[in-house]
C-alpha cells in the first residue's frame, strides 16, 4: 500500500511534537511493509536557519523536504506568510508525487487537511486527517480570529468540507471527537487515539536531574515546574499568582521552561517584582528533557476552559512515562480529569478545577509537606500511552481507511 504523510516537520527535526508523532507512525507503517513517503519542510522547528537535505530515506521512509520562508513568530502576519509559502511549495511538490492510496495530514500548518483533501480528490486517494489541534476554532478561542468574520467562516467551511471527505479522522480525546461531530461529521469515522510519550527521546536520567538541580541552586528546594509552550491555551496566570502567594515559602521554587508569549510575560513580571522564587529557562535540548523534567518534585499541566477539545495536554504522557507527579489545571470536564480516573487520586496527581491560584498554592504546600507519589502506578498507566502500543493501533485504522471508497 502506498501512503503519503504531510506535515511541516519530520525526522530528524524531533524538537516539534508533531514530528515525533509522525515519525513514529511513518516508521511503523514502513515496518508493516507499506511504501511510505513524507512531504515536510527543510527548516528546523526551533532553529529555522538550519536546513535539512532536500530528500533522503530513513528507516524505510522516503522523505521529500520543501523550502518555505522563515520570518518567525514575532507577528501573526509573519507566521501566516511562513505557513502560506510552505503550503504553496507543498502544492508544487504534490504535482511530482506518485499516486498514493491514502494521504495522512497533520495540522502544521493549520488546516493542512484542506490541501490534503484537494490532492486526494484529484488523484482518487483516501484522506485521513490526524487532528493535533482544531482550527480555526483554536484561533477564535485564543482571540486571534473573530468568530463569524468572513475569514473565520471561510476557513471553517474549508475545514468541514475536508473532514466530510475524509475516510477516517483521528482525534486525540473524546472532547475533540465531540467538537468534530458537532460540525456535522459522521461520528462513526472519528477514531480517538491519544498521542504517545516521546519514549525514544525523553528517558529517565537521575544523574542528569541531580546535576540540573545543582546547576540552578535547587538541591534543597521543592521544585514546581511548567515545561513546554506558554500560550493562551494554558492558564499560566494562575501558576504565576500561586508563585506570588508562595513567595515567602523559601523552599518552594517555580520553574517555567519553554517559550511563547506567556513565558515572556512571566519573565518580565519576575524581573519587575523581584520574585526570587521563580526561574525562567528557555527550551532544553531534546536529549536533556528527561533530566530537566526529572528535576521537578511536581509538574503543572494546564488546560484553559475554552480550549477543551481544541488542543490536547500532550505533555502529560511524558510525565506518566517517567513516573512524575502532576497537578492539572482545567475545568471539571476535560481529558486531565479522565486521565485522573484512570490513574487514581492516590498516585500523587490531582486536577484543580478552573484557574484557582489559592487552591493551587494550597495543593503545592500539601504536597511539599506530605509527598505521596506512586511512581510505579504512574508508569504502569504510562505504558498504555507508549509508541509501541499506540502506533500499531493508529496504523491499523489507516490501513482500514485506505480500503474505503474515496469520497
Amino acid at each position: 500500500m502506498k501512503i503519503l504523510l504531510l506535515n511541516a516537520h519530520y525526522w530528524p527535526d524531533l524538537s516539534a511534537a508533531t514530528a515525533q508523532m509522525l515519525t513514529g507512525l511513518g516508521e511503523e507503517l514502513a515496518r508493516q511493509g507499506h511504501a511510505v513517503r513524507v512531504i515536510c519542510g527543510r527548516r528546523k522547528y526551533d532553529e529555522p536557519s538550519v536546513l535539512f537535505s532536500k530528500s533522503e530515506g530513513h528507516n524505510g521512509v522516503q522523505i521529500t523536504r520543501i523550502w518555505n520562508s522563515a520570518l518567525g513568530k514575532g507577528a501573526k502576519w509573519k507566521r501566516a506568510v511562513d505557513f502560506a509559502t510552505w503550503l504553496a511549495a507543498a502544492e508544487m511538490a504534490l504535482l511530482r508525487e506518485p499516486k498514493p492510496d491514502v494521504v495522512i495530514t497533520l495540522t502544521t500548518p493549520p488546516l493542512l487537511s484542506v490541501l490534503g483533501a484537494r490532492y486526494a480528490k484529484r488523484v482518487g486517494a483516501r484522506l485521513v486527517p490526524w487532528i493535533m489541534d482544531l482550527n480555526p476554532d483554536e484561533a477564535v478561542a485564543a482571540g486571534w480570529l473573530r468568530k463569524g468574520s468572513w475569514v473565520e467562516r471561510f476557513l471553517r467551511s474549508k475545514l468541514e468540507k475536508s473532514l466530510t471527505q475524509a475516510s477516517a479522522i483521528i482525534a486525540l480525546d473524546r472532547f475533540m471527537a465531540d467538537r468534530i461531530t458537532a460540525k456535522g461529521i459522521d461520528r462513526k469515522k472519528i477514531h480517538v487515539v491519544a498521542p504517545w510519550a516521546h519514549e525514544r527521546q525523553v528517558k529517565p536520567d537521575p544523574e542528569g536531574s541531580k546535576a540540573f538541580r545543582k546547576k540552578h541552586g535547587l538541591e534543597d528546594s521543592f521544585v514546581v515546574m511548567y515545561s513546554g509552550n506558554h500560550s493562551p491555551c494554558h492558564p499560566l496566570d494562575c501558576v504565576l499568582d500561586a508563585a506570588i502567594k508562595l513567595k515567602d515559602e523559601d523552599e518552594v521554587k517555580f520553574l517555567f521552561i519553554g517559550g511563547g508569549t506567556a513565558w515572556e510575560q512571566i519573565k518580565k513580571q519576575k524581573e519587575a517584582e523581584g520574585l526570587k522564587n521563580i526561574i525562567c529557562l528557555s527550551y532544553q535540548p531534546l536529549n536533556k528533557v528527561g533530566a530537566s523534567l526529572g528535576a521537578a518534585d511536581l509538574h503543572i499541566v494546564a488546560m484553559g476552559d475554552a480550549f477543551v477539545g481544541l488542543v490536547h495536554p500532550c505533555k502529560v504522557y511524558n510525565l506518566l512515562s517517567l513516573g512524575l507527579p502532576w497537578v492539572g489545571l482545567g475545568p471539571k470536564e476535560c481529558h486531565l480529569v479522565d486521565l485522573l480516573k484512570e490513574i487514581g487520586k492516590d498516585s500523587g496527581c490531582e486536577v484543580v478545577p478552573g484557574a484557582n491560584a489559592a487552591a493551587l498554592a494550597k495543593s503545592i504546600l500539601e504536597r511539599q509537606r506530605s509527598p505521596q507519589v506512586s511512581k510505579e502506578k504512574l508508569q504502569a498507566v504510562g505504558r498504555n500511552y507508549q509508541e509501541s502500543v499506540l502506533a500499531p493501533k493508529l496504523a491499523k485504522i489507516i490501513v482500514e481507511a485506505a480500503k474505503a471508497v474515496p469520497v
